[in-house]
């Protein structure tokens, strides 16, 4: 498998640009796979400067209703041709953030995508084919229910809550006898998640990809150092690499890099794995 970083919060490479957001390139034996978008056309610029085809991609996902994942959704589609997009119906469902403790910003991505007919709406848990598989529904373990979230909302019926992330999904693909976990920014908690996955398979994947979501762009409830440790202890006993950047942000990487040694990676936009 190969794994292109075209989205990401970092960049090192003067022709490509960075943004807070999310979107990977994979390449398996068999298909070619865009997971999340970013926030707009930025990743289809970097996915050319590297010589990333998108007009070949045959399949792509949104991991939940956060502009800074979906927000290149039309621009793809207008790239693209012919690869259908799996989402969660609710991704479309009014999200905000809450800045500076006093302003609600709108962070949705557009419902007017919608009516097109590549736009694959689930909901909950979904097999595409043997190898690619959805996993929605997560058993949240509160004290794994990253604080960062608690400045982000959803709009029901006119009426502004919490949002519970009914409409994040996290993408597993099973390759050359390895599994793969990936998750746009994990706001389920990465180790809900995993154990998730560890709860339907009985065992760990191999690796796990995408943000952690222990920072936030408005910096404010950042996860406790304290915390990231514990979180990262559990990781490492998994097994499993990990590639991370995003949400998980440059400082918590460092106190999982302390812990986690060569099992985790950080993924800046132009990177590449084969693995």
């Amino acid at each position: 498998m190969i794994i292109r970083v075209l989205s990401e919060n970092t960049c090192g490479q003067d022709l490509l640009k960075a943004e807070h957001g999310l979107s990977l390139h994979i390449q398996t034996g068999e298909k070619k796979i865009i997971f999340d978008m970013g926030q707009g056309p930025c990743f289809i610029k970097n996915a050319k400067a590297i010589g990333v085809d998108l007009t070949e991609v045959d399949i792509g996902f949104i991991s939940h209703g956060h502009y800074d994942h979906g927000g290149g959704l039309r621009a793809f589609l207008s790239v693209n041709q012919k690869a259908k997009v799996f989402i969660n119906k609710k991704s479309f469902d009014e999200h905000y953030s809450l800045r500076n403790n006093k302003n609600i910003i709108y962070i949705g991505i557009d419902e007017k995508l919608l009516a097109n007919n590549r736009i694959m709406c689930i909901n909950g848990d979904y097999k595409v084919d043997d190898n690619l598989e959805i996993i929605s529904k997560v058993d949240v373990k509160d004290e794994f229910w990253p604080a960062v979230n608690n400045n982000l909302y959803k709009s029901v019926s006119g009426e502004m809550t919490n949002d519970d992330f009914d409409h994040e999904q996290n993408l597993v693909i099973n390759n050359n006898g390895k599994s793969y976990l990936f998750c746009g920014c994990a706001h389920k908690g990465i180790v809900n998640i995993t154990e998730e996955f560890y709860a339907r398979n009985k065992s760990y994947p191999d690796y796990i990809i995408g943000g952690f979501h222990f920072d936030s762009k408005s910096n404010e409830n950042k996860l406790d150092d304290n915390m990231i440790m514990e979180i990262g202890r559990y990781l490492l006993s998994t097994q499993a690499t990990c590639l991370t950047g995003h949400c998980t942000g440059r400082s918590g990487f460092k106190i999982l890099r302390r812990i986690m040694k060569e099992k985790i990676k950080y993924m800046a936009v132009g990177t590449q794995w084969n693995i």
